[in-house]
């Protein structure tokens, strides 16, 4: 969908006062782009031209392309002309809460959505992809690195710990003296060791 947004429309809901208003538009802009951006909305921002004594002009700030009517000409002129040469004029969404200017573009076959909704619905997406991720963020701060075949272990290494394994396994058994008894605590861990050893050995043989 293409966004064609009423500009002062949507800026006027957003700002308590019109003073500094070229400020205000300003800041309207970079926080809608960002938006834009994150989301990948294709947005056009159509500005009345009576604020200001210029021709007007077509320009792009990053991902949003910028219009300004002429001095004397509305937005809503602009907009209803931008419709009526549009080749697609169903993918074509107005942005505004002027009913009259909502009215004249579904008159085209355009759609159309409130200052209000739109607005909550880009918000609400747009916060919810930043909680995401900073998600994705975390997850791959925290993981752990899956080892390389050559770490895994080669026929080498295995044979290095099985001979060391045996080698402990000789010195535990050196120390065992045996007499009828109940078993010590050393041998249940040397009896535990064999049978650990025994089932590396046969991982070793599949």
């Amino acid at each position: 969908m293409h966004y064609i947004i009423d500009g002062y429309n949507l800026l006027f809901r957003l700002i308590q006062s019109r003073e500094n208003l070229e400020i205000s538009r300003r800041s309207f802009i970079q926080d809608l782009d960002e938006k834009a951006e994150l989301l990948k909305l294709d947005i056009t921002v159509v500005f009345d031209g009576h604020f200001q004594e210029d021709e007007g002009t077509r320009t792009h700030y990053r991902n949003l392309e910028i219009i300004f009517s002429s001095y004397g000409e509305s937005a809503d002129e602009l907009i209803v002309s931008e419709l009526s040469s549009s080749l697609d004029v169903r993918n074509e969404v107005v942005v505004t809460s002027d009913r009259d200017l909502a009215w004249r573009a579904k008159k085209l076959h355009a759609k159309t959505e409130s200052t209000e909704t739109f607005y909550t619905w880009v918000l609400e997406r747009f916060k919810k992809r930043q909680r995401k991720q900073k998600k994705e963020s975390v997850s791959r701060k925290v993981k752990v690195p899956e080892p390389s075949p050559e770490v895994v272990g080669s026929r080498e290494d295995t044979d290095y710990y099985l001979e060391v394994f045996e080698k402990r396994l000789k010195e535990e058994e050196k120390k065992h003296i045996p007499r009828q008894r109940k078993k010590s605590q050393e041998e249940d861990e040397v009896d535990d060791f064999k049978r650990w050893l025994r089932i590396f050995e046969k991982r070793l043989e599949e």
